[in-house]
Formats: structure tokens, C-alpha cells, sequence
């Protein structure tokens, strides 16, 4: 168990890591494009689940830092091997069921919709490069995009009782989520948060990067449909009644109104495009920051005290 207890004090320096990057993609979510915010918070996602060997390089800047090496040791004397043998069972089983039930989910996706759906002949208005199947739900699910392999876009049957502009928003916005793989960037957030469960930044971090890739569909669904925000949000305040239900797993929909039209109507905030090269800059000084980096524990750890093995652990994550 000398690799889960020492993945468990790294998991002090990963939660600081993954802590900053998300303020950095919340304070700078103005200035940043929803691209550039959801790979960092990817990066941080990704951080929070590296195996035990692997140490940042940014951790070397804190191993003076009283409060980080008391914190450390305070983890590491806390993980007895009792204690760290029944820590590691109950989260490897409650990370694999999350991710059976994850897997399932998507896996078993299009064929529950369309079995509750049926198809709407509609006449798209977007452009799409790949095929799009629209179906209308009588149970007034939606609007929701669904599948990975199949592209599908449920809509609620009130969509009837909208203008065209307000359908045209509401259809672009999904075509966008496919256009764009929203799904399977949901995907990996889901799955990456099943893994850190029990951080409760990896739930943070997955909504953050949800929120980010809808900010992303907006921009885009504005783009080729009326190519003005202000009119845009008009046709979402108009659908904006048919989002009451919660998200299911497995789909993309809508994160709440308020905000999203918050930000369509800051003449400021930075819409998304092409990633550029500033952007590419960001992301691989992030991902440099936060995730290289290999460190090995000791492999005579297992010969050890308890008490040289908690040595052994703060001296490793000082190195």
C-alpha cells in the first residue's frame, strides 16, 4: 500500500495545482476563450487523477512552505496500512462502479432516446459536417443533444408553439454541442471525476469545463444563425421554458439561463474561435506547470517502519 498512502499526500500538492487553475479559469473567464478555459481545466481534471509516481515540477516551489510539509506529514501519519488498505478498496470500488455505470450510460445512449422519441422532419438551417437525426420527445425532455456515435438532437414538443428564430437558436445550439464534440468532452470529465470522486474539486472542475464547452456552443450557434447576441438571447428567452428539467447523464443541454445570457449580452467577454496562438501558449504552459514529471517512491518502502516509511514519503515529495 506504499503507493496509494504516497499517492495520497501527493494528492495535497494536486489539489493546489488543480485549485489554481480552476480560479484562473473563473477569474479570467471574461478574458479567456471557452476553448482555451476548458482545456485548462481539462489540464486540472487530469492533474487530480495522475498516478502516484508522477510529480509536478511546481511542487518543488512549496517544499519550504510550513503549513504544505505539516499538512503532508499530517496525511501521510494518518494513512496507517489498515487505514490506507480499506481507504484504497472502498474508492478503486465506488471509481469503478461510477465508471461501469458511466460507460453504460453513453454506450446505451441512442438507442433509449430514440426508443422515447420520434423523429421530426425538420428543415436544418445550420450547417452541419456530419448528420444530425432531430426527434421530438411527447414527455418534454430537451432540448438535448445525445450520442457519440450516433448524432441526435431531442426536442421537446412545446418547440411547436415557438417562432422560427427561437427554433433556429434552439436547433443550432444542439447541432453545435455535435459540431463541436461537447459530448465527448462531457465523456472525459465525467470519467475523470469518477476516478477523484471523493475530491470535491473534481466535481468543481467537471461543471466549470461543462459551463465553458456550452459558452463555446453559444458563440457558435450565434455565429451561423442571426450573427447578433442580442437576438440570439431573445430567442433563448423564449425557448428558455422548456429547460426546466435537469441534464441527464450522458447528454448535453443547456447550463442555467441567467448566466448564459449574462454573457451574451457583455459586449467584452471573449467569444470563442479559432484557438490562436496565444492560446496554444496558455494551454502547454499550463499543461508544463501542472503535469510532467516522473517520481518514483522508493522501492525498498516495503522493509521500512511505519515511521521511516512517513519519513521516506515527505522526503520524496520534497525532492
Amino acid at each position: 500500500m506504499t503507493i496509494w498512502r504516497h499517492w495520497m499526500v501527493g494528492q495535497l500538492d494536486a489539489s493546489i495545482v488543480a485549485a489554481a487553475l480552476l480560479l484562473i479559469a473563473v477569474l479570467a473567464r471574461h478574458r479567456l476563450s471557452p476553448s482555451v478555459r476548458s482545456f485548462l481545466l481539462l489540464i486540472a481534471l487530469v492533474r487530480l487523477v495522475l498516478p502516484p509516481w508522477i510529480r509536478s515540477p511546481w511542487s518543488e516551489a512549496v517544499v519550504d512552505v510550513p503549513p504544505i510539509d505539516d499538512a503532508r506529514t499530517l496525511i501521510a501519519w494518518g494513512l496507517q496500512w489498515d487505514v490506507a488498505m480499506y481507504a484504497a478498496a472502498i474508492t478503486t470500488a465506488v471509481s469503478l462502479f461510477l465508471l461501469a455505470r458511466l460507460a453504460w450510460t453513453f454506450a446505451t445512449a441512442e438507442q433509449r432516446w430514440i426508443d422515447a422519441t420520434e423523429p421530426w422532419s425538420i428543415r436544418l438551417n445550420t450547417d452541419t459536417t456530419t448528420a444530425v437525426e432531430v426527434r421530438l420527445s411527447r414527455s418534454g425532455e430537451g432540448p438535448l443533444a445525445v450520442g457519440l456515435r450516433r448524432k441526435l438532437i431531442i426536442l421537446p414538443e412545446s418547440i411547436l408553439n415557438l417562432d422560427n428564430a427561437a427554433i433556429d437558436a434552439v436547433v443550432a445550439h444542439e447541432i453545435a454541442h455535435h459540431e463541436r464534440h461537447d459530448l465527448a468532452w462531457i465523456a472525459a470529465a465525467s470519467a475523470l471525476k469518477a476516478i477523484a470522486w471523493f475530491n470535491p474539486l473534481a466535481h468543481l472542475i467537471a461543471r466549470g469545463l461543462i459551463a465553458a464547452r456550452e459558452d463555446g456552443t453559444d458563440d457558435w450557434a450565434v455565429s451561423r444563425t442571426s450573427n447578433d447576441p442580442f437576438a440570439y438571447a431573445q430567442a433563448l428567452l423564449q425557448s428558455a421554458r422548456m429547460v426546466a428539467s435537469p441534464q441527464p447523464l450522458g447528454a448535453a443541454g443547456a447550463h442555467p439561463m441567467g448566466r448564459r445570457l449574462q454573457r451574451l449580452l457583455d459586449g467584452q467577454a471573449t467569444r470563442e474561435g479559432k484557438l490562436g496562438i496565444a492560446g496554444l501558449v496558455i494551454i502547454i504552459l499550463a499543461a508544463a506547470a501542472a503535469l510532467p514529471g516522473a517520481h518514483m517512491p522508493s522501492p525498498s518502502d516495503d522493509d521500512l517502519s511505519d515511521d521511516d516509511r512517513v519519513v521516506i514519503v515527505i522526503k520524496e515529495t520534497r525532492r
